[in-house]
């Protein structure tokens, strides 16, 4: 046997073992319990002033080895049972969290450093961090009074709305993350916008999006510019739809466009004339569906 044969099957064998070490790892941490768990119990309810924005942050994102890996993000639910808004957690969340209340916008500040100061994390230490449930942060608002928000957590939820017109902002900070499996650094990645058992009349979004998925909702306009990340659209049940979707790129960097509407029920999608954009979409459907020229934003069905 040749000497190079030999390297080969030595490589390809060292490779192996390897990926076999690495596999066991995976099985044995994937069942580990988390280093610490913020707490669902004890309910708080914190009485607000009232706001027609609402501005969610992370501070320290840079801090990722202690960010709860379950949390999805904030959930803004409106609803007939509150005259002035309410902020609903666990004594635990609590401590997390700074809600500040000026100008009409209200900033919910979470600082994750304090679970680091609390419990000596080192800094050079990967800190498993768990949360009881996804969604323990909830804003119970009137109806009608939410007319903006943005976070910097990647989601944002809002449940049972009643219309209105939302203009939103919705990324996720400093992070790595991927599209078609090419990973790089991010300051501001796309964030997912849900609306869940209710309807909006119109959404606007200020910034590209991951997604937007609808449960048991429905979304009369929704406008939202384009980058370079796959955009999807998600009807969860059978009546979710958006009537009308305005899509175009965010700025003259971006020449072309993914939109996956694949599981999503679209009346009518508008793009923005050739002529005054030079702007390829890529577009993914397994449906019919109508599609029309309009500069985003300006132009409007009857």
């Amino acid at each position: 046997m040749k000497t190079s044969t030999r390297y080969i099957i030595g490589i390809i064998a060292a490779a192996a073992v390897a990926m076999a070490v690495l596999c066991v790892y995976i099985i044995c941490t994937a069942f580990v319990p988390g280093d610490y768990t913020i707490s669902d119990a004890n309910p708080v309810r914190i009485e607000l002033q009232p706001f027609k924005r609402v501005d969610i942050r992370t501070v320290n994102p840079q801090l990722a080895h202690i960010r709860p890996y379950k949390f999805k993000g904030v959930v803004i639910e409106e609803s007939d049972s509150v005259t002035v808004p309410e902020l609903r957690t666990s004594l635990d969340w609590s401590r997390i969290i700074t809600p500040e209340v000026k100008d009409s916008t209200l900033t919910l500040t979470f600082d994750f450093q304090v679970l680091s100061d609390t419990l000596n994390i080192p800094e050079d230490r990967y800190f498993f961090v768990e949360c009881g449930s996804e969604k323990p942060v909830k804003l119970l608002v009137p109806r009608r009074t939410v007319r903006e928000a943005s976070t910097n957590q990647y989601n944002i939820y809002f449940d049972k709305f009643d219309g209105g017109t939302i203009t939103a902002d919705v990324f996720r900070a400093d992070t790595y993350a991927g599209d078609y499996g090419i990973y790089k650094y991010y300051d501001r990645y796309p964030g997912w916008l849900m609306v869940n058992e209710g309807r909006l009349d119109t959404i606007i979004c200020t910034s590209p999006l991951e997604g937007l998925r609808l449960y048991k909702a429905t979304v009369g306009e929704a406008h939202v510019p384009m980058s370079d990340i796959h955009f999807t659209v998600v009807s969860k049940q059978p009546g979710d739809s958006v009537r009308r979707l305005f899509v175009s790129p965010v700025d003259s960097i971006y020449k072309s466009g993914e939109l996956d509407l694949q599981k999503a029920r679209i009346g009518t999608l508008y793009m923005p004339p050739r002529d005054s954009v030079n702007f390829t979409l890529n577009l993914s459907i397994n449906r019919p569906i109508d599609i029309r020229s309009a500069s985003a934003g300006a132009e409007t069905e009857d």
